[in-house]
C-alpha cells in the first residue's frame, strides 16, 4: 500500500458509532480498512486515538474563480475540505457566452470574481473544468450552473419574464452544461437579473436539469418576513420538475422574523412525505455575508451594475430609496452591517467598520452613505450582516435534513480585508464549538453533514464515505484540539487542529502543513 494510518478512532461519514481501526490508501483509493499490521506499506502514520474521517464536502461554495487563482486552496484544506461545489446561489464561472457580453456578466456575478484582472480564457462549462484540470487543484471542484449566467446571456438585464425563445436558449445551455458535467442547477433569486424570473421560467429549465440527474440549488427570493412564501415556492419547483431541491444557506433575517425557522422546517418535512426531496445547507454562524449592494432593493439593479450605479447617484432615487421604505423589506440596522472588503486603497480604513460608523463619520445618512459606498468601489464592495438568530443556527444545525457548507466570498489575496470568518473556520466551529464545547450533537452526526450528507446530494458516489473501494479523500484531527481561530474582528487565520488531510490518496496537509500538492481537479457529475 501506499500509506496506512494506524490507530484511527473511524468516523465513517455514515453518523454510525466511531470504531478503531487502520486505512490502508492504494492507488487513490481506500484499498483496505482494519488490522493492518501485516500489510506492507511505502508509508505508515500512527495516528494515535486521533478521528479519521472522509474529506469534507463543502455543499455551498463561491470559489469558482478563486480555485484558480489559488490552486492550493488553503483555506478550504486547511480546514479538511477536499472538494468544493461552486456555482452556487446563481453564479459560476461558466457558461460565459460571447467575449464581447463577458464583462458586463462579470460584473453581474461579482461574488466570484475576485480579481477583476484575472482573464477569464473559458467559455463553456467543458472549458472551465479543463482550465481547472490543466493546473490541477489541492482540492476537488464539482459545479452548479448559475442562473444569473444563463439570464445575463439570453436575456439581458431587462426586467420583464423570459420569452419562450430565450427560455428554449436557456434550456439548450442548461443541456450543454448538464452534458458536460454539471451537477444542477443554482439560482440567486434576490440578485437580478435572476430576480427578474418568473416561477414558469425557473421549472422549465429545472425540466431540464432533470432529465440529467441533477439537483436544484436556491439563494431563494426572501430570507425575512416572507421566508415562508420563498421556502413554498423552492418545494413547488422541485415538485413541478421532479428533481431534488438543496434550500441555500437557510436563515431566516431579522428579529421579527425569527420565529418563522421552524414553520419553515414544517413546510420543507410536509414536502418530503409528498416524495419531494428537499434537504437544506447552512453554516455555523448568526451572521451573514454578501455584497453591499444586497441591501438596494432589486428595482434599483435592473438594467444591469453599469445602470445600478447610475441610478443610484440620482438624489430622486435616494429620496424614494428613503421614502418608500424599500431597505426596510430586507430588516437590517445599519449598526448591524459591517464592510468586509473594498477594492479600493482609498476606502481600505473602512474594513471592519459598521455602516453606522461610517455615516456618522462621513456625516451623511444612511442611503447616502450606502449608495456613495456602492458607487465609489464600483459596487466591488462586501458586508458582513449580523442579523440572524444564534437559537436558529443550533435549530439548524440539529435537524437531520441539514448539510454544513462555507458559503464563504474569496478574496483575491489571504490577509485582505475582513472576511466572514466561515471562510477559514466552518468546520473547526462546528466541531469545536457544537460538538465538543455545547454537545449540541455528536461527533458523527457532525461529520455526516459535512461529508455523506453533501456528497450524497451532489451525487458524489465514490466520496462522503470511509469505505474500501472510495477515492482515497481523508482527514485526520484531534478532536480535542481542533479549533477556530478566525473571528470577526481578527478572521484571516486558518484553524488548529487539523493533523492530515489526503486528496485522491496524495498528501496535501502533513502534520497541519500544506505540502504543496495539488492531486484534485474537476469532478464532472451530470455526463
Amino acid at each position: 500500500m501506499d500509506f496506512v494510518f494506524e490507530n484511527c478512532k473511524i468516523v465513517d461519514g455514515t453518523g454510525a458509532p466511531w470504531y478503531w481501526g487502520d486505512v490502508g490508501i492504494a492507488g487513490g483509493k481506500i484499498d483496505r480498512i482494519g488490522k493492518l499490521k501485516a500489510c506492507a506499506a511505502t508509508e505508515r502514520i500512527d495516528v494515535s486515538g486521533r478521528a479519521l474521517c472522509p474529506g469534507f464536502v463543502d455543499i455551498h461554495s463561491h470559489d469558482d474563480v478563486s480555485v484558480l487563482l489559488n490552486r492550493r486552496a488553503d483555506a478550504k484544506v486547511r480546514q479538511g475540505i477536499t472538494t468544493q461545489v461552486v456555482g452556487n446561489c446563481g453564479h459560476s464561472a461558466a457558461p460565459t457566452g460571447s467575449e464581447e457580453g463577458l464583462g458586463g456578466l462579470r460584473k453581474s456575478i461579482y461574488l466570484i470574481d475576485p480579481d477583476p484582472e484575472f482573464p477569464w480564457t473559458w467559455r463553456s462549462m467543458n472549458d472551465y473544468f479543463e482550465s481547472v484540470d490543466a493546473g490541477g487543484a489541492s482540492c476537488n471542484v464539482v459545479s452548479l450552473i448559475g442562473h444569473i449566467n444563463l439570464r445575463a446571456i439570453h436575456v439581458g438585464y431587462e426586467n420583464r419574464p423570459a420569452t419562450r425563445q430565450e427560455i428554449g436558449a436557456m434550456k439548450d445551455a442548461v443541456a450543454e452544461s448538464m452534458s458536460a458535467g454539471a451537477a444542477g442547477l443554482s439560482t440567486g433569486l434576490m440578485y437580478p437579473p435572476c430576480a427578474f424570473a418568473d416561477h414558469d421560467e425557473l421549472v422549465a429549465l429545472c425540466d431540464t436539469v432533470a432529465e440529467y440527474g441533477g439537483f436544484y440549488a436556491t439563494h431563494m427570493r426572501w430570507y425575512h418576513h416572507q421566508l415562508l412564501d420563498a421556502v413554498t415556492e423552492s418545494i413547488d419547483v422541485g415538485e413541478r420538475s421532479g428533481i431534488p431541491v438543496q434550500i441555500s444557506h437557510h436563515v431566516c433575517i431579522g428579529s421579527a422574523n425569527w420565529g418563522l425557522m421552524n414553520q419553515s422546517f414544517d413546510l420543507i418535512e410536509s414536502a418530503r412525505k409528498r416524495g419531494v426531496d428537499v434537504t437544506v445547507d447552512v453554516y455555523p454562524y448568526a451572521a451573514s455575508s454578501a455584497n453591499l449592494s444586497q441591501l438596494i432593493p432589486p428595482w434599483v439593479h435592473e438594467g444591469g451594475v453599469g445602470s445600478l450605479l447610475n441610478r443610484i447617484k440620482s438624489p430622486e432615487v435616494r429620496d424614494r430609496l428613503r421614502s418608500d421604505g424599500s431597505a426596510d423589506e430586507f430588516y437590517w440596522n445599519p449598526q448591524d452591517i459591517m464592510v468586509s472588503s473594498v477594492a479600493s486603497e482609498g476606502n481600505a480604513s473602512l474594513v471592519a467598520m459598521r455602516l453606522k460608523e461610517i455615516a456618522d463619520q462621513r456625516g451623511t445618512d444612511i442611503v447616502d452613505t450606502l449608495c456613495d459606498l456602492v458607487v465609489e468601489e464600483r459596487n466591488n464592495i462586501n458586508m458582513v450582516a449580523f442579523v440572524q438568530s444564534e437559537d436558529n443556527v443550533r435549530m439548524n444545525l440539529r435537524h437531520s435534513l441539514t448539510s454544513v457548507g462555507t458559503d464563504g466570498l474569496p478574496a483575491k489575496e489571504f490577509g485582505k480585508g475582513s472576511p466572514h470568518p466561515r471562510c477559514y473556520a466552518t468546520t473547526a466551529r462546528l466541531i469545536s464549538r457544537y460538538v465538543r464545547e455545547e454537545g449540541l450533537l455528536p461527533l458523527e452526526e457532525a461529520i455526516r453533514k459535512l461529508t455523506s450528507s453533501p456528497a450524497r446530494r451532489a451525487r458524489l458516489k465514490d466520496r462522503g464515505t470511509i469505505r474500501e473501494g472510495m477515492a482515497a479523500d481523508v482527514v485526520v484531527f484531534d478532536v480535542d484540539a481542533v479549533r477556530e481561530e478566525a473571528t470577526f474582528t481578527d478572521p484571516n487565520h486558518y484553524p488548529s487542529g487539523f493533523d492530515y488531510v489526503m486528496v485522491n490518496g496524495k498528501m496535501v496537509i502533513d502534520r497541519g502543513e500544506h505540502t504543496g500538492a495539488q492531486p484534485g481537479g474537476a469532478i464532472r457529475i451530470g455526463g
